[in-house]
């Protein structure tokens, strides 16, 4: 992450140099590369990262992950091997939930219309710097603009794995990131620098 130092945030054109392709169903996408090529081009205007990710948008999961998409419990899920894609970007028709739960785990629930589902939000933005202990003034403050906002998400599948109550492994629903018209680059989760304490 540029934050630590890196070339990756929310929002900017990164060089990957040489690639080859390593995907398969439903992780297309995959693609392998040397992180000593990596080069940060440019982060992109608020707007233009807003109009690519309407334009990459769809209203329904299904159109994103393939007709194989099927609800799981209270998620949804697909088999390995099948499916389009494994990442892309929804317009929720509704959200219903979105917080810590007892076990303090960040959830969303929401519904495109067909599927109604319980996921968990991988988007590191939401925790401190050791990826464990969840940031509750930017929990609390996205929640509050989910009621009120237009958003989007960025949703993706896992790589396939087993839970206790299932027979076989799959690739389950997730959402990655949280994205709102009025603050695409997510100022609202920007980390805040110390401020010096000097003496007298």
């Amino acid at each position: 992450m540029r934050v630590n130092g890196g070339s990756f945030e929310i929002g900017s054109l990164v060089d990957l140099g040489n690639t080859r392709y390593g995907g398969r169903a439903p992780e297309f996408e995959d693609h392998n590369f040397s992180p000593d090529h990596l080069q940060h081009v440019r982060r992109l205007a608020a707007s233009d990262f807003w109009g690519w990710l309407t334009k990459t948008s769809s209203s329904d999961l299904r159109p994103i992950f393939g007709n194989e998409l099927e609800e799981h419990g209270r998620g949804c899920a697909i088999n390995q091997n099948c499916g389009t894609s494994s990442l892309g970007n929804l317009r929720p028709s509704k959200i219903s939930f979105f917080g810590l739960n007892g076990q303090r785990k960040l959830r969303i629930v929401i519904s495109d219309g067909r599927f109604n589902c319980d996921l968990s939000v991988t988007d590191i933005r939401f925790y401190e710097k050791d990826h464990e202990t969840p940031r509750l003034e930017v929990v609390q403050g996205v929640a509050e603009r989910l009621a009120k906002g237009r958003a989007l998400l960025s949703v993706g599948l896992s790589r396939a794995f087993l839970k206790d109550d299932q027979t076989a492994a799959l690739h389950w629903l997730q959402v990655n990131n949280i994205h709102f018209e009025e603050d695409p680059l997510g100022s609202l989760f920007e980390f805040k620098k110390d401020m010096e304490i000097k003496s007298c």
